[in-house]
């Protein structure tokens, strides 16, 4: 008894001679044609899971180009990669010249700023 199988594309006809012959193949032709995704590294055996792992590439790129060289994690603005990074590294950039105090985000600088100038008008 034989059957028609297809691997990498090209059709072989083998002779069945139980489950034990074709999984042994099968183990075989995995092992010798292993397809590394040229982005990444992960393996893989088919050409075709392959090609859609390199979509999930091509796709994250498109909607998250910016790239945290520390962790890898993705965003969509550059702006929130920055505040990332700040998070990871502890870095305070911002530092208030009134009072010494330091901040990792622009934003929470300015909100502080602010207390500054109500204590000024409020003692005047």
């Amino acid at each position: 008894m034989s059957k028609t199988y297809s691997f990498w594309g090209k059709k072989m006809i083998i002779d069945t001679y139980g489950k034990s012959f074709l999984e042994e193949c099968l183990l075989t032709n995995k092992e010798s044609h292993v397809i590394l995704c040229d982005i990444c590294g992960k393996s893989f055996s088919e050409r075709n899971d392959l090609s859609n792992h390199k979509c999930t590439h091509t796709r994250e790129y498109t909607e998250n180009p910016y790239r945290c060289d520390i962790c890898g994690k993705s965003f969509s603005e550059k702006s929130n990669l920055t505040k990332h990074k700040h998070t990871l590294t502890g870095e305070k950039p911002y530092h208030c010249d009134i009072c010494g105090k330091s901040f990792s985000q622009r934003g929470l600088f300015t909100n502080h700023r602010y207390i500054h100038t109500v204590q000024k008008t409020t003692s005047l």
